[in-house]
């Protein structure tokens, strides 16, 4: 898969995700992205786009327009050396990283188990088809 192709199937789920939690949270809930620096214009595109027109599969197999509507205002960008949230999103999203893919000199300080005491925070029914029960939604 391209790495543009990744990257917009990656955000598109993400933000899915996001609405679809605050939904569930509240019927009339909105939200904001707040996001690392890196690529602000393209996931502004990706984000704009699905506002509009987002086809979605539905469980029983139908497609529709899943408009990405509860999310207010273009993303956000903050520099993560200026937010604590960035830092704990990064850290959380390594630790993760580290155990689908340990790397020997970082088995000798447990790195690859770090998630592990994250698991019992993460939203299950997130993705209640994940092999290792912790909510991840793989792609």
């Amino acid at each position: 898969m391209k790495q543009e192709k990744w990257y917009d199937t990656a955000w598109r789920c993400l933000l899915e995700r996001f609405q679809t939690y605050m939904l569930k949270q509240d019927a009339n809930a909105y939200g904001m992205v707040i996001t690392d620096e890196g690529n602000e214009i393209h996931l502004r595109k990706i984000q704009r786009r699905l506002r509009q027109y987002n086809p979605t599969s539905s469980k029983f197999g139908e497609w529709y327009n899943n408009r990405l509507d509860r999310i207010i205002e273009d993303p956000f960008e903050r520099q993560s050396h200026h937010s604590f949230l960035i830092q704990a999103a990064d850290m959380i999203v390594h630790a993760l990283y580290r155990q689908e893919n340990p790397k020997g000199s970082y088995k000798k300080f447990n790195a690859d188990r770090l998630f592990l005491h994250i698991k019992p925070m993460t939203i299950k029914e997130a993705a209640a088809d994940d092999p290792l029960q912790m909510g991840i939604k793989r792609i």
